[in-house]
């Protein structure tokens, strides 16, 4: 698999694979999270190996410096995040699977609060803002489609903004609505031209998820 400038994978640091990384499992997180959201257990089981995903992820990469944003969770993974902090609270499951699976301990980093809707005076403002978000964006959705791959691309930030917004995460932890449909699938078929698609998928999920970072 070729690699972007954007991240580079950490050598040497004895990470687990990831095949044996998402073969971890924690019925006490899960059931945790299962008490704070109305969601099935097969969608929360599946939520939480996305977590193990995304850990593995910030384990064995390295931010590079035109990707400032690389291990920061963002919107349309809000609902990994919810999982994230089930899994922290846990501290020492929490811990020994930092110190066995990623050989140190992983740090939560928040959203950095870099979108656009802080208020401008005029339209260049706007625009400069828009764009210094957009290359930020790029760079984060490439790196992360070049390590994990088209399929998790595609669920963390096209389907999951769909499916988590944090309108619905809201409902969910009211327990005023229920999501009942299953995680979406997701293919893993081959395109003719890859390179095209990808650029394709990210352009569709910059645009969508960054349509919430227009200011009022």
């Amino acid at each position: 698999m070729s690699m972007g400038p954007e991240v580079r994978i950490a050598p040497g640091e004895g990470v687990v694979p990831l095949a044996d990384v998402l073969t971890y499992r924690n019925d006490l997180v899960v059931r945790r999270f299962m008490k704070r959201f109305d969601i099935s257990q097969g969608d929360a089981n599946a939520i939480f190996v996305e977590l193990l995903r995304w850990l593995w992820y910030l384990a064995s990469t390295n931010p590079a410096p035109d990707n400032p944003e690389a291990h920061a969770i963002d919107e349309p993974l809000f609902i990994i995040d919810e999982m994230w902090h089930e899994f922290i609270i846990v501290t020492q499951d929490y811990t020994k699977f930092c110190n066995d699976m990623c050989r140190h301990y992983i740090h939560h980093v928040p959203n950095s609060g870099d979108d656009a809707r802080t208020k401008h005076e005029g339209l260049r403002e706007v625009k400069a803002s828009l764009a210094a978000l957009l290359g930020t964006k790029r760079a984060k959705y490439t790196a992360i489609y070049d390590v994990l791959g088209k399929d998790v691309f595609v669920l963390w930030y096209l389907e999951f903004p769909q499916r988590f917004s944090p309108e619905v995460i809201s409902l969910m932890r009211t327990k005023t609505g229920r999501v009942d449909a299953g995680l979406p699938c997701v293919t893993s078929d081959c395109p003719q031209d890859a390179e095209q698609e990808k650029r394709d998928l990210i352009e569709e999920a910059l645009f969508m998820n960054l349509l919430r970072s227009v200011p009022d």
